[in-house]
């Protein structure tokens, strides 16, 4: 089974999908923009080609190098990246290659905020309400109908990447100053974000879920530069399982990680949006450690068509994300909250810069039988 991967190095650790692949028997073929010599020494034993190209953004280059590793290999079963930046890149080579799975419409659907709305609303499922930024008098006439505050974002982004808040007319007005031509207007919801997370098979089995519970949300916290936070859960709602589960149903998704990002509220919980690729920074991760299994060896399992049957038992662990700012000032140094967390800190280290507005500069995983010792820990780390 030839299974080429796009970007096989960036963002870390994704060069473990590799390694799972070539561990299942795949042959696992790659194209990046990186020198061989600078890809990790466990990738390059992964990986049984590899082309280089100057820049992955240029699809026709993206082909060509495909193209190439055809010609060596014989055909390709599956294209993947893993990656929301090259989501649609992957799909136009699927479709170039005649490889299975999710085409540019598709894809490109289930990237867009609208069509995502459109697709829950059709389907009878809580959601954000929004439409699309036409005019400024549209948007003004939108926020005047739900009531403040409101949220401009763009259709099509990721990490909240301008996305701004507006509190009234002078915040919208202000806002209303730059172009807006793909973006999308939303009525600001009073919740806490949390998330549903999982892999599904080829035919839309959830084989794993996990939750995050976010201490911010992730506007406030690359608007705002706040510390990044959040924890798993052991159990997950009764509600938010069905609806996770719902939107994953209707998004019609195979083989594929998925993220689905929620608001709970009082009454229950209300989608904002679903994305069709794994959860960002280390939460693959957490979810491994936490259940004490291998999800990239479970994802390259189900991948080469081996039995892979559902995980059911609840995680014997509980984890948490905390990114601390460099430029903030915490109670406790970094080399005295190591001296206090001691086995509790499971992995540290720097985040990429282009990760890191984002996630934090400075990333604790934290891990813990106990909910009441994870959340004391996440409060060390994050008092100032």
């Amino acid at each position: 089974m030839n299974v080429l991967l796009i970007s096989p190095h960036f963002p870390p650790p994704v060069w473990k999908y590799a390694q799972a692949l070539a561990a299942e028997g795949a042959q696992v073929l790659g194209i990046a923009d990186a020198p061989w010599t600078a890809l990790p020494e466990p990738l390059r034993r992964s990986l049984s080609d590899y082309v280089r190209v100057p820049d992955l953004e240029r699809y026709e280059a993206l082909e060509h190098a495909a193209r190439l590793l055809v010609g060596r290999h014989g055909r390709l079963h599956r294209v993947e990246s893993l990656n929301e930046h090259w989501l649609v890149h992957e799909a136009r080579l699927r479709e170039a290659l005649h490889v299975q799975g999710p085409r540019p419409a598709e894809v490109t659907r289930l990237r867009s905020k609208e069509g995502m709305r459109a697709l829950f609303r059709s389907q009878g499922l809580p959601c954000t309400e929004g439409e699309p930024c036409r005019t400024p008098e549209q948007v003004r006439a939108f926020a005047e109908r739900v009531g403040w505050p409101v949220v401009l974002k763009p259709d099509v982004g990721v990490g909240a990447q301008r996305t701004r808040r507006c509190d009234g007319p002078l915040d919208l007005d202000e806002a209303l100053r730059q172009p807006l031509a793909g973006m999308v207007v939303e009525r600001f919801v009073e919740g806490r974000l949390t998330s549903y997370d999982g892999l599904c098979d080829a035919q839309g089995r959830v084989l794993f879920q996990s939750s995050q519970v976010y201490g911010a949300g992730v506007m406030e916290t690359v608007n705002e530069q706040r510390t990044a936070s959040f924890h798993s859960r052991r159990t997950l709602p009764t509600a938010l399982e069905a609806l996770g589960r719902a939107a994953v149903a209707a998004c019609g998704l195979r083989e594929r990680f998925f993220h689905v990002e929620l608001f709970e509220e009082s009454g229950g919980y209300r989608l904002l949006e679903v994305n069709v690729r794994p959860p960002g920074g280390f939460i693959v991760e957490m979810m491994s450690h936490a259940s004490g299994g291998d999800l990239y060896r479970l994802w390259a399992k189900m991948l080469c068509g081996k039995e892979v049957l559902p995980v059911t038992e609840p995680p014997p662990l509980l984890v948490a994300h905390v990114g601390r700012r460099r430029s903030t000032r915490y109670r406790l140094t970094h080399e005295a909250a190591m001296q206090q967390l001691g086995a509790a800190v499971w992995w540290q280290g720097p985040l990429p810069p282009l990760l890191a507005t984002a996630m934090g500069d400075d990333i604790y995983l934290l891990a813990s039988e106990r909910e009441p010792e994870l959340l004391r820990m996440i409060e060390l780390l994050t008092a100032v």
